[in-house]
């Protein structure tokens, strides 16, 4: 006895072979998206952890100069990688997780790990391309201004302590980062 055959209609076959195809294209198609939210909760991450302000702080006020030439950045994957960089240096600033005792919790249960996502989503992203011919000279000067920027950050958590001024200026300053990364998120694109 011949066995009956259900048509399937052919719109649900499309759906069932677009569902089954990898994925891993549509996180590159995302990145952009992915990082302007990192840079909202992020900002309201840090306003939460926001401390006391001491008045004698206003003694001590560093003067971080975040490097304003890299906004002015255009090309989509230049942008992308001073993204990275600028992410990888807020990791590195914050990877000794004891200094930050008054964070710990919010660190450990949400900003790093959403940080340390976004980089590898990124990372992933942008691969083993080469770099557009002509721009070499460019992308590595403003990867030297950002580590120059973040190692002045470095610098004085040394000289001056985790003290609540000290955490104070450097969770105004990575707050204030990631509103330039906004900037810069407007360019990304792999």
């Amino acid at each position: 006895m011949p066995s009956k055959r259900t048509p399937v209609p052919m719109g649900l076959l499309c759906l069932v072979l677009l569902l089954a195809a990898p994925t891993w294209g549509s996180n590159c198609n995302l990145l952009k998206l992915h990082q302007r939210r990192l840079n909202r909760q992020s900002v309201e991450l840090l306003r939460r952890v926001k401390g006391k302000f001491p008045a004698e702080c206003l003694r001590k006020i560093p003067v971080f100069s975040f490097p304003v030439k890299i906004l002015g950045i255009r090309e989509p994957r230049e942008a992308t990688k001073a993204v990275l960089e600028v992410l990888q240096g807020f990791l590195h600033i914050l990877k000794d997780e004891h200094r930050w005792v008054a964070w710990k919790a919010t660190l450990q249960k949400r900003f790093l790990p959403m940080l340390h996502a976004q980089i590898q989503r990124i990372q992933g992203c942008l691969g083993e391309g080469k770099p557009a011919p002509g721009r070499r000279k460019e992308e590595w000067m403003h990867k030297l201004q950002l580590k120059k920027y973040f190692r002045s950050i470095g610098n004085f958590l040394e000289e001056n302590g985790l003290d609540s001024c000290t955490r104070e200026f450097v969770r105004h300053e990575i707050q204030l980062d990631f509103i330039y990364l906004d900037r810069l998120t407007e360019r990304m694109e792999i």
